[in-house]
């Protein structure tokens, strides 16, 4: 039992770590400063997770990738 609420306490510290890290995480990417990351930001970004599934992260398909849709994205994948 001891084992398994470390266990359990280090994920969701994990989770809570990750989370935070989304918080204005494009920001410093965002070299046009439109609030979102084009396709070429998001290469250069070298952020490869976003790079990976843009398209998908990209749910309205405007060809930019914001922080509300990379977090959107993040809340309904996560497992």
């Amino acid at each position: 039992m001891k084992a398994f609420t470390i266990t359990l306490i280090a994920a969701i510290a994990t989770v809570s770590i990750l989370h935070a890290g989304l918080n204005n995480s494009l920001k410093p990417f965002d070299t046009d400063g439109d609030d979102a990351l084009s396709p070429s930001e998001a290469k250069a970004s070298q952020k490869e997770f976003i790079v990976k599934h843009f398209a998908a992260i990209d749910s309205n398909s405007d060809g930019k990738v914001t922080q509300a849709e990379l977090e959107a994205y993040w809340h309904k994948n996560k497992k």
